[in-house]
């Protein structure tokens, strides 16, 4: 099983614990942008989830909306 990863653009790679899914790290990034964002986010492909890799991919752009939200 490979390890879920969350890899921001320019500011690191999280590591999920042991056994997380894809899913669990759509729902970590939807609680941590809130579901609009986050959903945005997906939308104009801020947000890509890699299931070859088993990584989500953010780029830098989600935080500055974060902090402009």
């Amino acid at each position: 099983m490979k390890t879920v990863k969350i890899h921001y653009l320019g500011f690191g790679v999280q590591e999920l614990h042991d056994g997380a899914t894809l899913t669990d790290a759509m729902y970590h990034l939807g609680a941590k942008y809130g579901s609009q964002l986050y959903n945005q986010g997906v939308k104009e492909k801020y947000i890509v989830v890699d299931e070859e890799s088993n990584t989500i991919v953010v780029k830098p752009i989600m935080k500055e909306l974060d902090e402009s939200w």
